[in-house]
């Protein structure tokens, strides 16, 4: 069912992934891959940023900044909470 809708063009493909997890590897990326090979349509999103050890997340975040790019995501911690 959701092969219908990746495949048309006028789709926006939004791949969520964790950080703490390669950014090109899994089966979402694979699936946002074959449907949307040169990443034209598709938005990369990491999610759990600040697990990620920041060197090596640089080299894959440049690969993966084609397209319509990468946006990062960190939850507050709850230090960050209470201080509101």
């Amino acid at each position: 069912m959701w092969k219908v809708y990746v495949d048309q063009e006028n789709t926006i493909i939004l791949y969520v992934t964790p950080a703490s997890n390669d950014l090109n590897t899994g089966e979402a990326y694979s699936i946002a891959k074959a449907a949307d090979p040169e990443c034209k349509r598709t938005l990369t999103i990491a999610t759990k940023i600040d697990t990620r050890e920041k060197a090596s997340f640089v080299e894959q975040f440049k690969a993966m900044s084609s397209g319509l790019g990468v946006v990062c995501v960190r939850c507050r911690t709850k230090a960050e909470v209470e201080v509101e």
